[in-house]
């Protein structure tokens, strides 16, 4: 198939005929979206596209040599597969397409992730022995999604994991290890790393975990409160019993100074 523009005028030549096309019929009004061609999907307003262009195919529906049903196959789709299989090289059904021919898909515009997770928060260490330590962290967020977080032991990368804890292992006893956390995207932006955790494995004879004993703490606070309390109101007892009985202790010498002035006056 050849097309030449003359005035104004396309002529798309096939074989033995010609079609004569007006620049209107060709140049793009506008470009559209997949989803905006998926829109049209009826037999009474066809849209389809075919290799990233859009033809308004409602007219030809009924006109379609091989009936309407193949045409309603490819409303409101990509129909560039079909197209190709059905009529690749065929002079009058690309002719069709340029008579109908409306505009351009749209380019895809994809805009790169380029933001990085926030840094994890509360590194900690909750449990470790004389050959392992265990970290644990509170969550980062991301614009999209975190995939996982990589764990750093005295700057080195250490490994990586999808979860919020680790347990760091092999390490040597009565040893200092320092331990940073930071996160990751589906992109593989990768957030700063967290303040540096320093964290010493215990001693070669000891035996079993060391974990925090919150309770405890809790149970020894309580007594500490109760033992002061209790001493204070033994001293404030104390204090009221003395007054008591020096109040006691005056009131009694006032009586017999009473009695004996009254019996010095009987006396008189």
């Amino acid at each position: 198939m050849k097309k030449y523009l003359i005035m104004g005028m396309l002529i798309v030549f096939g074989g033995a005929s010609a079609l004569f096309l007006t620049s209107k019929n060709v140049e793009a009004a506008t470009t559209y979206t997949m989803a905006q061609v998926q829109a049209h999907n009826t037999s009474a307003d066809c849209w389809a596209a075919v290799n990233n262009k859009v033809y308004n195919l409602t007219t030809y529906v009924t006109a379609h040599p091989g009936g309407a049903a193949a045409i309603n196959a490819i409303c409101g789709k990509d129909a560039t597969a079909v197209f190709s299989a059905q009529h690749s090289g065929s002079t009058s059904a690309n002719a069709m397409l340029v008579t109908n021919y409306i505009g351009d898909i749209a380019a895809v515009v994809v805009v790169p992730d380029i933001t990085a997770p926030t840094i994890p928060t509360n590194l900690t260490s909750p449990t470790k022995t004389k050959n392992s330590i265990q970290l644990t962290w509170t969550a980062s967020s991301d614009n999209k999604a975190v995939t996982g977080y990589k764990i750093y032991k005295d700057g080195i990368l250490l490994g990586s994991t999808s979860g919020l804890q680790f347990n760091s292992t092999g390490l040597t006893a009565s040893t200092s290890y320092q331990f940073t956390i930071a996160a990751y995207d589906t992109a593989g932006n990768t957030s700063a790393k967290t303040a540096t955790l320093t964290v010493m494995t215990l001693a070669k004879n000891t035996t079993g975990t060391t974990t925090p004993n919150i309770s405890k703490c809790h149970h020894d606070d309580d007594h500490e409160d109760r033992k002061e309390k209790k001493e204070r109101k033994e001293k404030k007892d104390k204090k009221d019993k003395h007054a008591e009985y020096r109040n006691n202790f005056n009131a009694h010498t006032k009586n017999l100074i009473r009695k004996a002035e009254k019996i010095e006056r009987e006396d008189d």
